[in-house]
């Protein structure tokens, strides 16, 4: 029983031969010495789960059947208060035989403790108040007029009774007693004496151990509900022996959407569930009943067994219970809405199931290790480096830079190479988390960009990726690029030494066809002046495509070498230069040309003046071979527009066609030629003064654009940035 333990008990025991249950350290039944009175019989039988019938079932009806119809149905009364209570009980009985039978019972966790103790030899009543006389506890008899009949030395001397004294029963079954200046709880224990019905029997038990542990336990009961009113996201409850509901908290509530007025009731197991059913708040089952009755059936389990399921519900919500049987009968429930975080663990899985087949679909190599080198995710391919066949189980579950080094170092001793220098920077504080190498397999078959790169918290990524087609494409490259500097270098020196062969016979042609027609050797007829005049014009459209390709070598080099020799433009010097040049050319055909120049004094141009005026001067040879013989008018435009200088060359000769306006204002059209011209039906020129024209426009950073319409003549227009 609770109150006394076995240190009390054997205590007892050694003073009064108290016989203990050596199975139950709470149950003890006295016992008179053998020696002095006979023998003596116990018997002990255990009701777990609050149940009245004990294991021993058939030694338990023969006991009961020793008894008196009136003493059994006093005990069985008892013992089913007791049982649903867990308050202890001390009977004595007299059975058929006249032997007399102590009866005490109690309690001992979940389990429920009954001793009988019988006097054999159909001992008188007065022999067991012998051996009391010896026993620690308190005991003695009144008669009918509530006087003391017999008094125990304990409770002479613990309550100072004494035989013939009035002793009055207290109201609440409890005293306390002062004992070596300590107060001390005694509960009084009463039964009739069964040889005079109007006697009574007395005992005093000591309960100072069963209050203190009834205060703990109340305390610990109060601390657990503590506990599980703090338990926000899980909903708990508690169900007694009975299987009544004596606790919930919040989170319960919340849970289920529960009636508080329902859970104030204190329903039991069975009707909590059937509420849940009504709410369609359980999982769907074929046979609610039959699957209600297997819930009901953990009452009964083992106190160390624990319950665990899923509950799919038909909101869709997935829970968690867990069922676990009270120590002290009961159970305790417990539940958790797994929902968001089943969906989260699905997603996750979902999303790394995707991040594995995207990196397997890569072609390079890739894996992703933490700080310390220890692989987190990979591909297949970071295995299957090189010529080696390796599977992924070779290696660890989690394979490090170590363990990689000493698997491709047998295999191939640049990638080995590789994983030992990671292995060494690693060991540096994360030296390794930007690395770069070009790794060549075997005979160079195979080649691989290796590259560590830092990823988020700390971890490092590292990739192969296999560049043997980029790589001998960027050979071939680099061979092709080379020999086409090589053919450039010998078209320039080829250009320039052909311009220069050519120049000086067409300056002797043009020297002696002028003195021709000068008639310095004397006259001419009529004919051979017109042949003269033929070969001279001639000669000089021969000089001025030799003069073009020699400037067209010249820009050819690269931009910001010219533009290292800018300097500023004298714009109304170069345009009188360009426009004097022209007119040179032209001087047999009357051209009416005029120059509109309203540009600031404080604007002007940066670059190279000669190749600026010999552009202006092609555009102009253009306009000139437009324009008709008689009325042709050119027109010089030069404005400013913001920050802009606009130079403009207007006409009014053929116009040039559509097809080939098109083209020539073309982005990065510089390779215009004759047979563009030719195509667009002009039939006079090489092509090289527009390219020559685009080209200078480009290195000076000039916008250039052409307009025109057949019959209306033509504008060609350059914008220069002002500066």
């Amino acid at each position: 029983m609770k109150a006394l333990r076995f240190g009390a008990l054997k205590k007892i025991a050694e003073k009064v031969n108290v016989t203990a249950d050596p199975h139950n350290s709470s149950a003890f039944a006295f016992a008179p010495d053998p020696a002095e009175n006979g023998a003596f019989s116990q018997k002990i039988f255990r009701f777990l789960n609050r149940s009245d019938i004990p294991a021993e079932k058939n030694e338990y009806q023969q006991t009961l059947s020793a008894l008196t119809a009136e003493d059994r149905a006093r005990f069985l009364a008892a013992l089913r208060q007791a049982t649903q209570t867990g308050v202890p009980f001390h009977m004595i009985f007299r059975n058929q035989l006249e032997d007399v039978i102590y009866c005490e019972a109690g309690t001992e966790g979940a389990a429920f403790i009954c001793s009988f103790v019988t006097f054999g030899g159909a001992a008188p009543l007065q022999t067991y108040f012998d051996q009391a006389e010896k026993s620690a506890l308190p005991q003695w008899r009144t008669n009918g007029e509530g006087r003391v009949t017999y008094a125990n030395a304990a409770a002479r001397e613990l309550l100072n009774l004494q035989v013939g004294a009035s002793a009055s029963e207290p109201e609440r079954g409890e005293i306390i007693v002062i004992q070596n200046g300590n107060r001390r709880p005694y509960r009084i224990a009463k039964q009739i004496n069964p040889e005079n019905s109007t006697d009574q029997i007395f005992y005093a038990v000591d309960i100072t151990e069963e209050k203190i542990a009834t205060a703990t336990a109340q305390k610990a009961e109060q601390g657990q509900k503590v506990i599980l009113e703090a338990l926000h996201r899980t909903g708990a409850a508690l169900f007694d022996s009975k299987r009544k509901l004596r606790f919930y908290n919040q989170a319960f509530v919340r849970l289920w959407n529960a009636d508080i007025a329902f859970l104030e009731t204190a329903p039991d197991y069975s009707a909590c569930l059937d509420q849940l059913r009504l709410k369609r708040a359980l999982p769907e089952q074929r046979d609610f009943k039959e699957w209600r009755e297997e819930q009901l059936k953990i009452f009964h389990a083992d106190e160390n067994e624990y319950f665990e399921e899923m509950w799919h519900l038909p909101d869709h919500r997935t829970m968690r219970v867990a069922l676990k049987p009270h120590p002290a009968g009961g159970l305790i429930a417990f539940y958790e809405d797994c929902t968001d975080r089943l969906r989260l663990e699905s997603s996750y899985k979902s999303a790394a199931n995707n991040l594995q087949e995207t990196l397997n679909a890569l072609s390079a190599g890739v894996a992703l290790f933490d700080f310390y080198g220890k692989m987190k995710v990979c591909n297949k391919n970071i295995f299957l480096l090189g010529k080696t066949d390796s599977v992924r189980e070779t290696f660890p579950e989690n394979p490090t830079f170590s363990d990689l080094y000493r698997y491709y170092a047998e295999k191939d001793a640049e990638i080995g190479g590789f994983w030992a220098e990671l292995v060494q920077l690693s060991q540096k504080n994360g030296a390794c988390k930007q690395l770069k190498r070009i790794i060549a397999c075997g005979s160079g078959e195979t080649v691989y960009e290796a590259r560590t790169e830092t990823a988020g918290s700390g971890d490092i990524l590292v990739t192969f990726t296999d560049i043997t087609a980029e790589q001998v494409a960027r050979v071939a490259l680099s061979e092709k690029t080379d020999a086409l500097i090589a053919a450039s270098h010998m078209r320039d020196t080829f250009l320039k030494h052909l311009s220069y062969e050519m120049r000086n016979p067409m300056t002797a042609v043009i020297g002696f066809s002028e003195a021709l027609r000068e008639e310095i050797f004397g006259k001419l007829n009529g004919k051979q002046s017109e042949y003269v005049a033929d070969i001279l014009n001639a000669s000089r459209e021969l000089l001025h495509i030799i003069d073009n390709m020699l400037d067209l070598v010249r820009f050819q080099k690269d931009d910001r070498e010219n533009r290292a020799d800018f300097k500023p433009i004298p714009l109304s010097e170069m345009i009188s230069n360009a426009i004097t040049s022209a007119q040179r050319r032209f001087a047999g055909k009357p051209v009416h040309l005029r120059v509109m120049n309203s540009l600031p004094d404080n604007m002007q141009v940066t670059g190279e003046l000669s190749a600026l005026q010999q552009a202006l001067f092609q555009i102009l040879l253009n306009a000139y071979e437009a324009v008709p013989f008689q009325n042709g008018e050119i027109t010089v435009t030069i404005y400013a527009v913001e920050d802009e200088i606009h130079l403009a060359v207007r006409d009014n000769g053929r116009g040039v066609p559509s097809v080939l306006l098109e083209k020539m204002n073309a982005s990065g059209a510089e390779n215009y030629g004759a047979e563009d011209m030719i195509a667009g039906g002009v039939k006079k020129g090489a092509g090289f003064g527009l390219n020559f024209v685009k080209r200078v426009c480009r290195l000076h950073r000039a916008e250039l654009f052409f307009a025109s319409a057949e019959g209306f003549g033509s504008c060609v227009k350059m914008i220069f940035r002002a500066v």
